[in-house]
C-alpha cells in the first residue's frame, strides 16, 4: 500500500535587517509555519545560513533555496 503525498506550503519572504551595519534585504524559507534558514546576498554570490547556525556559500538564489530544503528533508 502505497502512502499519498501531502501538499507542504513553502513560501519566501524577503525582509531587511541590519548585518554588520549595513541594511540588506535577506529572503528567508519558510516550511509551513517554522523558518528553515535564510539567503543573504554578498559581494559574490549568496551567503546561506541554517537554523543550526551553520552557514555556507552558494552561487545564485535557486542553489540556496535548494540547499536549505535538502538540510530541511535530512533533519526534520
Amino acid at each position: 500500500m502505497s502512502k499519498k503525498n501531502k501538499d507542504i506550503e513553502v513560501r519566501v519572504e524577503e525582509k531587511t535587517e541590519l548585518v554588520a551595519g549595513n541594511k540588506i534585504e535577506i529572503m528567508e524559507l519558510f516550511v509551513g509555519k517554522k523558518a528553515i534558514g535564510k539567503v543573504i546576498p554578498e559581494e559574490k554570490g549568496f551567503s546561506v545560513q541554517f537554523p543550526d547556525g551553520k552557514s555556507n556559500h552558494v552561487k545564485n538564489v535557486d542553489e540556496g533555496f535548494e540547499a536549505l530544503i535538502a538540510f530541511w528533508n535530512l533533519n526534520d
